[in-house]
């Protein structure tokens, strides 16, 4: 693994992970990470200081009397990207609700990062840089609420020299730089929504008859009462029936898959959508600013 670089990525949750993937693949050429085998990486052949700390993370665990559905819980990344001299690691974060998980984390990595040029642990290579992107839904609020909130959640990790200074007001922008650090967050053309919403304005421009189906079944079958919600409430069932809309539509090719494999296999698009997609263009000259890392040549 020649990888020195590491780019941290947490993602809301495993759809957020899929469209990132997806991203990194159409408009960076990025790849999955491969290991010796021809698979995915070992523990062992990650740079340091992943080699010990993911390995110190499962060992950790499995100290525990844990049941067998538990080991989903180890707070691993769920894709390995490279790209460059970047390792570019996509974690599902679980949102607001697994802040504690994602700060517990970072405390880990930060700890073994400071040492792992002394102490590599037989790592062929060591991380030298690191960089960190956070990525939020707006939802019901507005993105310099989002950066607010983001800011005072990761201000200080305990017992590290990690520091958060106060985000600049973002207004209707949606990302933002601060050193190592950045925020950016998923939002329409009003600056508010969900990544659902981003995903169903994609996906239409290819299967815009199949949604339209896929709509009517779902609105035909379900109760969606938005009226009587707060406007928080509203957002989120919005964009929970974004997300039915979308599943159904993607079962005709593989029956069964969930959302976030319908979007890592770009069942219901293009390549093509996702490259002229303007708020992905946005993301892509967010990303490339932020880690300089190189665009492919259709997507300049």
């Amino acid at each position: 693994m020649s990888a020195t670089k590491a780019l941290f990525i947490f993602c809301e949750g495993p759809h957020d992970v899929a469209f990132v993937q997806q991203i990194f693949k159409y408009c960076f050429d990025a790849e999955k990470a491969k290991g010796t085998e021809g698979d995915g990486l070992k523990f062992s052949e990650y740079p340091a200081p992943f080699n010990q700390l993911f390995r110190t993370s499962v060992e950790k665990h499995a100290a525990k009397d844990l049941s067998l559905d538990m080991t989903h819980k180890f707070f691993l990344p769920d894709r390995t990207l490279v790209k460059d001299d970047w390792l570019i690691l996509l974690f599902n974060a679980g949102g607001a609700k697994q802040i504690s998980k994602v700060k517990l984390f970072l405390k880990d990595f930060i700890t073994l990062y400071k040492a792992a040029s002394v102490f590599p642990q037989d790592a062929v290579s060591n991380i030298s840089e690191a960089k960190y992107l956070f990525l939020y839904d707006v939802d019901h609020k507005t993105p310099t609420e989002v950066a607010i909130w983001m800011q005072n959640q990761f201000a200080v990790i305990e017992d590290t020299e990690w520091k958060l200074d106060k985000w600049s007001i973002i207004n209707n922008d949606r990302g933002i730089i601060q050193n190592e650090k950045a925020l950016y967050v998923w939002a329409g053309k009003n600056g508010k929504g969900t990544l659902e919403a981003i995903l169903f304005s994609i996906y239409k421009v290819s299967s815009t008859k199949l949604l339209e189906k896929s709509q009517t079944f779902v609105e035909d079958a379900f109760s969606w009462n938005f009226e009587e919600n707060s406007l928080k409430q509203k957002y989120k069932k919005k964009a929970e029936k974004l997300k039915a809309v979308l599943c159904a539509a993607g079962q005709g090719k593989r029956p069964g898959r969930p959302l976030s494999a319908i979007i890592n296999d770009n069942i219901l698009g293009s390549k093509s959508d996702i490259l002229k997609a303007q708020l992905v263009q946005d993301f892509v000259e967010f990303l490339h600013e932020f880690t300089q890392i190189t665009k492919a040549n259709n997507a300049a």
